[in-house]
């Protein structure tokens, strides 16, 4: 299934994401389990590339908030990363929204 999903955050910065989510054997005890994300929005990231970073530490995790924040912030840590106009929840909030999205498609 793919699903995305927009969040304006306090401030007024746009967060989207767009996901995939894994099928059949990954999907553990009717979890939904994150294949693949792409992260953008109107947000700045220093350094800016590293947002692939933060997209591939989502692949594998359960659609669950903490899950995702922690990975988030193990990245953001790990590459001493900056985020301006938006926090590691706000990136788990936009990921989450993809659950209830009206724009979930089943492949």
């Amino acid at each position: 299934m793919d699903a995305e999903f927009s969040l304006k955050v306090s401030g007024g910065k746009l967060v989207n994401a767009s996901v995939v989510f894994a099928q059949g054997e990954f999907v553990q005890g009717g979890d939904l389990i994150i294949a693949s994300a792409i992260i953008s929005g109107d947000f700045f990231l220093y350094p800016e590339e590293k947002i692939v970073e933060i997209e591939r530490s989502l692949s594998g995790a359960r659609l669950e908030k903490k899950e995702i924040v922690r990975r988030v912030m193990s990245v953001i840590e790990k590459h001493k990363l900056v985020l301006v106009g938006i926090s590691p929840d706000d990136i788990a909030e936009a990921v989450m929204g993809c659950r209830s999205s009206d724009r979930m498609q089943k492949q």
